[in-house]
């Protein structure tokens, strides 16, 4: 196993991140443009330090992504990372990578808040198509590293039959000094996101639905929440419709009301033809 991070950050001092927290919100939220940017920018840096993993064209590259029902922004992170990693291997006469899932199943019932990666989480199990990557080179592709949580976890997967050759875990950026997880990944997570701003990058040609768009939006207080909906599109709401019941938020008494209100909404816009 190696783990290789294209940025360290070791201050909770804004002034000192590898790059501007809105940026990271905006690539969290959904908008495809910073996505291309970061996952861009990760794989020049992993193709630099680590070219000579590519040089046996005998072996298959794969790269995973690990995410439950719900597309994380890590989605197209790794759809931009693959992109560009790809245009390299061709290059060398190397086969192009493929995608795979790792498919994370949290505790039933049990939603994890974004951006709350320091506290305790929902127990999770992850599983992946062992077959698959047997033998061939494994990279895990995330945003960021504040533990080693997922890794030791992925790779009691790994143990058995059908072993990877080599594993990569990948990170935009790790958070290098433990004693400042909590306070940076608090700031990264929600600095200043108001309602205006999800809804910019939700209504651009760029956006592509997260996790982290989809939960902030169900959490919002009622009356603003029903504002929200009224303003999107028949694509939105149908889609934020699914992912609230694929990711159980439909359970979370957090998400009832508004999400009883997002079930009346989509069954009336059909009703009435407008979906």
């Amino acid at each position: 196993m190696s783990v290789f991070s294209l940025h360290s950050i070791r201050s909770e001092e804004p002034s000192t991140l590898p790059f501007a927290p809105k940026d990271y919100a905006r690539f969290k939220f959904g908008d495809d443009g910073s996505a291309h940017r970061f996952g861009s920018q990760l794989a020049q840096a992993f193709i630099a330090e680590k070219l000579g993993v590519f040089q046996d064209s005998s072996k298959d590259i794969v790269v995973a992504a690990a995410s439950d029902y719900v597309p994380s922004a890590t989605h197209a992170l790794r759809q931009h990372f693959v992109a560009y990693l790809n245009r390299h291997l061709i290059t060398t006469d190397c086969k192009p990578a493929q995608k795979i899932d790792i498919y994370r199943q949290k505790e039933r019932g049990v939603i994890e808040c974004a951006g709350t990666r320091d506290q305790k989480q929902p127990k999770s199990t992850f599983h992946i198509d062992r077959e698959r990557v047997g033998g061939q080179i494994l990279i895990v592709v995330d945003d960021l590293r504040s533990t080693q949580a997922q890794e030791e976890e992925l790779n009691r997967t790994f143990k058995g039959p059908h072993l990877p050759a080599k594993v990569f875990f990948v990170y935009l950026a790790e958070i290098a000094d433990p004693k400042v997880a909590s306070s940076v990944t608090k700031s990264l997570a929600f600095p200043s996101v108001h309602v205006k701003d999800v809804e910019a990058i939700a209504q651009s040609r760029s956006f592509v639905m997260s996790s982290t768009c989809v939960e902030f939006v169900l959490l919002l207080g009622h009356v603003e929440f029903c504002q929200f909906i009224r303003r999107q599109d028949d694509g939105f709401v149908q889609l934020l419709l699914d992912y609230a019941i694929g990711g159980y938020y439909h359970a979370d008494p957090r998400c009832l009301e508004n999400f009883k209100f997002l079930l009346w909404e989509a069954k009336a816009r059909e009703f009435s033809g407008s979906v």
